[in-house]
């Protein structure tokens, strides 16, 4: 029984010395290794100064230009009414919709027949009232020299009936003035050189009075309202005097058209819809350009010259940072306070805070402080020249 007891006892002993027995060889071996390990040699360590691209300031005065986009439409417009009535008896080959017609050309006949016979009784009235006046006024004279023998109340009636004459006389030509001018109205000439919009009647046609025949479009000046922002109207300045010069120009496929025009108004208040201003710019003769007429209805992009910015330079938009870019002095960055005159698409003017020969890093890195260190490289021409 006591054999048995001190087996077990024996047992549980080399139970709890084995893990133990492990853990301390364990650690006589890792020490061994330790001490046995050589040194590793320690590379010195090297400063780091990233590659940034600048471009040197050279102040001068630059142009501003204001973008915008418009639909070419007519200075002239007019819906054309008839002012007689009857039947359309001709029509101009070139009344038609989109024909071209000039000032005082014949473009619609409407039957005269009933105001020829009214200008020819307005006539036949005129003589008929001239002939009763050359009598009165012969009455009137021979009455004259006999005034002191007439009481006072038959000279009055004389006079009196000498005027009512003379009034009907004159009523008479105004009626044949109006007859003579409705019977032009048959012929209805164009008032300006036009293009006709819509044709609304036809030969053999029965019009009244206050029939609409065609809307002509006017050529002879064309104009294009451009919408410019509240931003970008402080950058414009238009005079009456000398209207700034607008450069209009459209794709066509492969081929790229312009034309000039001229600014010759803004209109001074925002628009209720759109919440702009209108500028308005003009072309004279707009289909008197060869080859490349500004055809009424075409959309065109528009170029419009601004106010000129002495001592300033245009950067690219990357190179700001809340309203301060940084320049290259002795290898090393230099945070510096601009003035942003105006902000464009992919650019910006700054009119202060640079001098000429300053270093503007061109190069964004992702790590920009004051006084870092970097490397220097000359902007290539590409990035300069796209400013």
């Amino acid at each position: 029984m006591t054999n048995k007891i001190d087996y077990q006892h024996t047992k549980k002993i080399k139970q709890w010395l084995a893990p133990v027995v492990v853990i301390v060889l364990a650690y006589v071996i890792g020490q061994i290794m330790i001490s046995a390990k050589s040194d590793v040699p320690r590379k010195p360590s090297k400063h780091y100064s990233p590659l940034v691209e600048v471009m040197p300031v050279e102040l001068k005065t630059l142009s501003l230009i204001v973008k915008s986009q418009g639909t070419v439409t007519p200075k002239q417009r007019i819906n054309v009414v008839s002012e007689v009535s009857g039947n359309v008896i001709w029509m101009s080959p070139r009344a038609v919709n989109g024909g071209r017609v000039n000032a005082g050309e014949d473009l619609v006949k409407i039957n005269p027949i009933n105001y020829e016979v009214a200008v020819a009784d307005a006539k036949a009235a005129v003589a008929k009232t001239r002939l009763a006046l050359t009598d009165e006024q012969a009455e009137f004279k021979r009455g004259s020299s006999y005034r002191t023998k007439n009481n006072k109340s038959t000279s009055n009636l004389r006079t009196e009936k000498l005027a009512l004459v003379k009034a009907e006389h004159k009523a008479a030509q105004a009626k044949l003035r109006h007859a003579e001018y409705m019977l032009s109205k048959t012929m209805f000439k164009a008032p300006f050189d036009a293009l006709v919009s819509e044709k609304q009647v036809d030969v053999g046609q029965f019009i009244t009075t206050g029939n609409q025949l065609l809307s002509l479009l006017g050529v002879a000046v064309a104009e294009i309202i451009l919408p410019i922002t509240v931003t970008e109207m402080e950058f414009l300045t238009t005079s009456s005097n000398k209207p700034e010069a607008v450069q209009l120009h459209r794709r066509y496929g492969q081929k790229n058209q312009q034309w000039t025009a001229k600014l010759v108004r803004t209109e001074r208040y925002v628009n209720n819809d759109t919440r702009v201003f209108n500028a308005i710019a003009e072309v004279d003769k707009p289909y008197d350009n060869g080859a490349k007429p500004l055809s009424l209805g075409l959309f065109v992009e528009a170029v419009i010259k601004g106010d000129n910015v002495k001592n300033a330079i245009r950067l690219p938009l990357s190179v700001v940072r809340d309203g301060y870019v940084f320049v290259a002095t002795n290898n090393q960055l230099v945070k510096r306070h601009v003035n942003i005159h105006r902000y464009e698409k992919e650019a910006v003017v700054i009119n202060q805070g640079l001098n000429n020969g300053d270093l503007v890093v061109m190069t964004r890195l992702d790590l920009m402080v004051d006084g870092m260190s970097v490397t220097i490289k000359p902007a290539s021409k590409t990035s300069s020249e796209t400013l």
